[in-house]
């Protein structure tokens, strides 16, 4: 009997433990079977919806046409009829002219259903003369899936619009110089891009200043000098490019070119004696701004009108320095100098020599007749207020000489801070929000909106007005 309940026990046992085994096995069936369910049933509607159109185009063709009147076709006239069996689809009609490796592109966009058909057109205006090849496709335009294509041959055709053109020409002097007259002649037309309003954006670089896009002349007669590279470019929504090149060279103006001319050096007082500038060259004195420096025997400046010619007959005897500044329109300026002597007159009478002893006759010193006198009553008193007065004089010479040494520190620093590249940083910092520009030579300029320039001086840190 031991036997027996022990082996029903274990027959138990074994049929517990197959149970789970079986439920798990089921389990993992129904869960498979519910995925592929959910798979076939995600897929369906998928399908379904990605099934294009049922579109026919029932008919198609191409005319040309001369718009013009002048005896040539100059235009493709693409039409079309597009049918559907569908409640609805959404169509786009694509017709392709290609000539000379460019092919272009152009839709009709539209919605049609199974009860009105689309009767549509397409026109594609000559660009260039020749055969054009045109293909025609039309696609489903909810799926993006192309559902007809068809060639229609080629066709010869003459040009009616004018693919986009520009062009510069530079209106100056074979040489130019600054502040000489320069303009920049520009010309543009895009009869493509206008007649299928697909204008594209003019550029242009290279210049130092702002241009408008469409200004027909530029003004480069107050451009710095240096070497321009002008760009031009163009390009349409259909494509097409063009491209334009200017270079040319704007010099600094030569500063003037001049002579002295001297008449009666070495003269005495009272005889004819003049400095003429006399210009060289192509320097021209109208505009040109003249100031004389002359220091006479004492060493004093003498006031002279900016004329051209200046009149020495009465100077004094002696040596006198003359120095000359011409400045030209441009701001360019060249010094010259020459020393004129005069030397006393002889055989004057008394009355001429009182005539001529004034102002301009050289002062002379009596030391031989001078008694020298105490300044405060005895020498003394007064060798104790040189002294003092010497000493004050040595403390201010001392506090001089540590000003001259603080400003050359200071003069130091600023060399450090602007000098390199760190000057047109500064420069375009304080340009007051003008625009700037760095020519070649390193000199930074900015221009007022009245056309008007200023060069950053970086010796003071200012702006220096450059004449015109």
């Amino acid at each position: 009997m031991f036997t027996t309940n022990s082996g029903s026990s274990n027959s138990t046992l074994a049929s517990a433990n197959r149970s789970p085994a079986l439920a798990l096995n089921n389990l993992r069936k129904v869960v498979v079977l519910l995925c592929l369910f959910s798979i076939v049933a995600a897929a369906i509607p998928v399908a379904s919806a990605q099934t294009a159109a049922e579109v026919s185009m029932d008919s198609i063709r191409a005319d040309r046409l001369d718009l013009d009147n002048d005896g040539t076709a100059d235009l493709i006239r693409v039409v079309h009829l597009v049918n559907t069996s569908e409640p609805w689809a959404s169509v786009g009609v694509e017709v392709i002219a290609q000539i000379d490796g460019m092919a272009l592109s152009f839709w009709e966009n539209f919605t049609v259903n199974s009860s009105a058909p689309h009767l549509g057109s397409i026109d594609v205006a000559a660009w260039s003369d020749g055969a054009y090849e045109i293909d025609v496709r039309v696609w489903d335009n909810e799926l993006e899936v192309l559902l007809i294509e068809q060639n229609l041959g080629n066709f010869e055709l003459t040009a009616s619009l004018m693919a986009p053109e520009i062009s510069m020409r530079l209106k100056a002097p074979p040489i130019i110089h600054t502040g000489e007259s320069c303009e920049i002649l520009r010309t543009f037309s895009d009869e493509v891009g206008d007649h299928y309003e697909v204008g594209g954006v003019l550029s242009i670089s290279g210049v130092p200043w702002l241009v408008s896009e469409d200004a027909d002349i530029i003004d480069c007669s107050r451009w710095p000098a240096g070497n321009y590279h002008i760009i031009e470019q163009y390009q349409n929504g259909l494509g097409f490019f063009v491209r334009e090149e200017l270079t040319f060279t704007i010099l600094n103006h030569p500063p003037p070119s001049f002579d002295l001319l001297v008449n009666g050096t070495n003269g005495r007082l009272g005889e004819a004696c003049s400095v003429e500038v006399i210009p060289e060259g192509e320097t021209n004195l109208i505009g040109t701004s003249i100031d004389w420096q002359v220091s006479d025997p004492l060493n004093e400046e003498v006031d002279l009108p900016g004329t051209a010619e200046i009149d020495c007959t009465d100077w004094a005897p002696g040596l006198h320095k003359v120095r000359v500044t011409l400045t030209s329109p441009q701001g360019q300026a060249t010094v010259d100098g020459v020393n004129i002597i005069k030397v006393p007159p002889i055989n004057l009478s008394a009355s001429e020599l009182d005539n001529v002893s004034g102002e301009n006759w050289p002062t002379h010193s009596a030391g031989a007749g001078y008694q020298p006198e105490p300044i405060l009553g005895n020498s003394a008193t007064s060798a104790a207020a040189v002294a003092s007065v010497g000493l004050v004089v040595a403390v201010l010479l001392g506090l001089l000489a540590g000003l001259m040494l603080t400003r050359k520190k200071s003069e130091a620093g600023y060399d450090e801070v602007y000098g390199g590249v760190e000057v047109e940083q500064y420069a375009q910092s304080e340009a007051d929000g003008l625009p700037t520009y760095t020519d070649p030579q390193g000199v930074v300029w900015r221009q007022h909106p009245d056309g008007s320039m200023d060069w950053f001086d970086p010796q003071s840190g200012q702006w220096a007005s450059y004449g015109q």
